[in-house]
């Protein structure tokens, strides 16, 4: 996978004109790929699946709003082998990073006693017809 690696590296360099910390950080993202896939014993391309894919991301404890961007290396590098026909199926169309909100915090609620507090202040009164 290495050489696979470097040549998907080129041309993210030269067609694409990436950014050169852009491109280390895409290398050290494949090449911990590349010792999660020889852990498991896949040592083709041709074997790669979606849930090695799933399985890998959720093993490097990222947070979860840097998710997309990594799923994005992956649907990128996996769609340019499939355009070099190291593999045979466009397995980028199978990968779906999980949604991420711009809110996506643990909501606040207003306990009892404030909810009492701002419901006192406001008027009983009713406009004047």
């Amino acid at each position: 996978m290495d050489a696979v690696t470097t040549d998907y590296l080129t041309f993210c360099k030269e067609a694409r004109g990436l950014a050169p910390k852009t491109i280390v950080s895409i290398r050290i993202t494949l090449d911990r790929f590349a010792n999660f896939l020889e852990a498991l014993n896949i040592k083709e391309l041709s074997a790669l699946q979606v849930s090695h894919v799933d399985s890998f991301v959720s093993s490097q404890h990222r947070p979860f709003r840097s998710l997309p961007s990594i799923y994005s290396v992956f649907r990128r590098f996996i769609k340019y082998l499939y355009l070099e026909k190291k593999i045979q199926r466009n397995l980028s169309l199978l990968l779906i990073p999980p949604k991420v909100f711009s809110q996506a915090h643990i909501p606040h609620f207003l306990s009892d006693e404030e909810l009492a507090r701002l419901f006192q202040k406001i008027p009983n009164t009713y406009p004047e017809e």
